[in-house]
C-alpha cells in the first residue's frame, strides 16, 4: 500500500484533523504519515505497518542510540523496545512539515521491563526495572 492509499484511508475514516485544512495536501499527507508511524507502529507495536510507512533502504536511528538500516532491522529494534518498555508511548507535542520534510518533538513514556535492564545498562537512567522513565526527543 502506497503512503498516498494510506492518506485516503485514514482521511475517508475521519480522522483527520481540523486544524490542519489549511495545510498543503503534503503537509496533511506528511502529519497523517507521522501520526501513523508513533501511535500505530510504536504505540502499538504493530510491525505490519512497516513495509506501508518505511522504504526498504530505511535507515533509523534509534533514541536508544542504536543505528538501523533496512525494515528487518528496523523490526529487530521494535521487538528491542517492546521487550524493555512494554507499555512505551509517544505523545506528539509539537509537529511541523514544509514540503516533503518534517520535524517532531516528542515527550515518550514506558515502564522498564523487570529484565531488560542489563541490555539498558549502557543507556543512561534507564536501568531500573519497574520504573517509569519519560525522554523528550527531537526528530527530523
Amino acid at each position: 500500500m502506497s503512503p498516498d492509499i494510506v492518506c485516503q484511508v485514514v482521511r475517508s475514516s475521519g480522522q483527520r484533523d481540523m486544524a490542519n485544512q489549511s495545510k498543503t495536501p503534503a503537509e496533511n499527507r506528511n502529519r497523517i504519515l507521522i501520526e501513523w508511524f508513533y501511535h500505530e507502529l510504536w504505540d502499538r507495536f504493530d510491525k505490519a505497518l512497516i513495509p506501508v510507512l518505511l522504504t526498504e533502504d530505511v535507515r533509523f536511528r534509534g533514541s536508544l542510540g542504536q543505528n538501523k538500516s533496512g525494515r528487518a532491522e528496523f523490526a529487530e529494534y521494535i521487538d528491542f523496545v517492546r521487550r524493555a518498555f512494554p507499555d512505551f508511548s509517544n505523545e506528539i507535542e509539537e509537529m511541523i512539515s514544509e514540503g516533503d520534510k518534517a520535524f517532531v518533538a516528542l515527550h515518550i513514556v514506558a515502564r522498564i521491563a523487570p529484565r531488560s535492564s542489563e541490555s539498558l545498562r549502557p543507556v543512561s537512567g534507564f536501568n531500573m526495572p519497574g520504573r517509569q522513565c519519560s525522554r523528550s526527543a527531537m526528530i527530523r
